[in-house]
């Protein structure tokens, strides 16, 4: 993180969840963002997809991300934020708890403990840790006070802006604008598809792609 991020302060949830779609590039979805804290300064950013609930080597994942940010020879403690596909509606049911158990787990191993964590559905977030709905009524507070958060308000004055998911992103590049022109880039490839079909997949197209990159390396391989 640059030194403008850092001067940025950061106090209550909106504003941590506010500071996370600015750090990866897009809001997450389906993922798990995890954040080193040195004290009270926030340090590295890492998102990871969310495994199934179900997933068998839910402890393994957890190891391996709590690994990754201890990487980081600064970092103290750390924040976890889970974003799922659906709100957290029932008290009894913690989304994701397995999961987060053994991130905690993993975390307080590596000496990095869990200084909060929250869950944020496609409309509401709320803390993982209290579920006593006199403070934290239920489903929690709405998205919309993540976005109009003072934090959100000053990355997007800084020239930040959220974009789509990499997926979205890749579709729109990737979309089809001209119809005829691809239809025209279709029918010229028609002679060519039965001949490749026969010969240009399979063990023969690998070894002409391997002979094209034995080729070119030729050069360097020399040089050094």
């Amino acid at each position: 993180m640059g030194n403008q991020t850092d001067k940025i302060r950061v106090s209550a949830g909106e504003d941590l969840l506010a500071f996370i779609p600015h750090m990866v590039g897009y809001w997450p979805n389906r993922s798990i963002v995890c954040i080193g804290m040195s004290g009270k300064r926030l340090r590295a950013t890492m998102r990871l997809d969310l495994p199934a609930e179900d997933y068998s080597e839910v402890h393994r994942f957890a190891e391996i991300a709590a690994s990754q940010l201890s990487s980081d020879p600064d970092a103290d403690g750390c924040l976890i934020a889970i974003f799922g596909s659906e709100d957290w509606i029932d008290p009894k049911h913690v989304p994701h708890a397995q999961t987060y158990s053994a991130l905690r787990m993993a975390f307080a191993e590596f000496e990095l403990p869990v200084r909060d964590a929250w869950f944020v559905g496609p409309d509401h977030w709320r803390s993982l840790e209290c579920t006593d709905a006199g403070c934290c009524p239920w489903p929690g507070k709405d998205n919309s006070s993540i976005r109009e958060s003072f934090v959100n308000t000053e990355f997007i004055y800084r020239g930040s802006m959220v974009r789509e998911s990499p997926a979205e992103q890749i579709q729109g590049l990737i979309a089809v604008t001209d119809e005829g022109f691809a239809a025209s880039v279709l029918a010229a490839g028609d002679e060519y598809r039965e001949p490749l079909a026969r010969r240009g997949l399979g063990e023969e197209q690998m070894a002409v792609t391997l002979g094209a990159w034995e080729y070119s390396l030729q050069p360097l391989a020399q040089n050094t």
